[in-house]
Formats: C-alpha cells, structure tokens, sequence
C-alpha cells in the first residue's frame, strides 16, 4: 500500500426485508473516531449481542443502564 492509499472498511448492510442497501467505504480514521466515544462502543456492543433488529428506545435504555452500572 502506497502512503497515499487509505486503509477502509467496505459496507454492505442488506435489511431483512432485502430492499434496503447502504453500499460505501468507511475510512480507518473514522472508524477511530466512531470508536472513541464509550456510548458509540456501548451501542455497537448491544447491537452485536442482540439478533434482528431493535428499537432505538430499548438501545438507549440498555446503553443508559451499562453508564450507569444498573438494569434497565
């Protein structure tokens, strides 16, 4: 890799449904600086540990619950 060339993530997220697509290149950089917030790293775990998909309320509780060392 040259250093002109940035290192990036490909994306292809399907929704279940099939019809939704997000198609694009996340730079390293900015997966560092997504990475960089506690919350951002707490959504993304919740999201990782819970199958199909979720509402956003019961994200933010879960996410309010772990910042604050309690259940939801």
């Amino acid at each position: 890799m040259s250093t002109t060339e940035r290192p990036s993530i490909s994306i292809d997220d399907r929704a279940s449904d099939g019809e939704s697509v997000i198609e694009g290149e996340i730079s390293t950089d900015d997966v560092f600086h997504i990475l960089q917030s506690r919350r951002r790293r707490a959504a993304i775990r919740y999201l990782r540990e819970t199958e199909g998909p979720v509402e956003m309320r019961d994200l933010a509780e879960q996410v309010a619950a772990w910042e604050n060392e309690t259940t939801v």
